[in-house]
């Protein structure tokens, strides 16, 4: 791949949006899709030229080159709906809501008290997420402030851009996640 902070270009298929695909405005033309496109890429990470690779590559002498071939160039995707302590629970057995939680989520989440399990769950979530394209989301994280300032502080250094929040319980759970509305606020 590229070198961190060095303009790079990738040559492929590149499907974007040139606006809002929901909008009032939005027809047919909103999906652009450039068969043989190119991305050039800048020092900071942002996307700062697509269009045919030979006119991307004519703009940018010199610039380094990945070629996928055909493959789709994709923006990144964003997860508006995910729970950073659910990562190792995912596909548990599926149950009414009340016991999953109970059996599942509740005992999970209760770990997140411990910063080495909250460190290592929140690196290999934001590693799943670069893998599987997502680049921004909405989490919930867990009722511990230690693990939610733990997400944010991986989230920052892999430059992922994300809303977070922390979780907050004082009723109908294990008292290991539950804190007072007053303790909330103060976190």
């Amino acid at each position: 791949m590229s070198e961190p902070n060095k303009p790079h270009i990738y040559r492929g298929e590149i499907w974007h949006l040139r606006g809002d695909a929901f909008g009032p405005d939005a027809g047919d033309d909103v999906l652009e899709t450039i068969p043989g496109g190119a991305m050039m890429v800048d020092g900071s990470g942002n996307v700062a030229a697509t269009g045919p690779a030979a006119e991307v590559m004519d703009r940018f002498p010199g610039v380094a080159v990945t070629d996928f071939g055909d493959a789709l160039i994709l923006p990144g995707f964003i997860d508006i709906h995910l729970h950073y302590p659910q990562l190792d629970i995912i596909g548990c057995h599926g149950e009414q809501l009340l016991q999953w939680l109970e059996r599942y989520t509740f005992p999970t989440e209760a770990g997140f008290s411990d910063d080495a399990i909250a460190r290592d769950t929140a690196e290999r979530l934001v590693t799943e997420l670069a893998a599987n394209g997502t680049t921004t989301g909405m989490i919930f994280s867990s009722s511990h402030k230690s693990s939610t300032e733990i997400l944010f502080a991986e989230l920052e250094l892999r430059g992922f851009r994300a809303v977070v929040g922390k979780v907050a319980m004082d009723r109908h759970a294990p008292e290991a996640i539950l804190q007072s509305p007053e303790r909330d606020a103060e976190d």
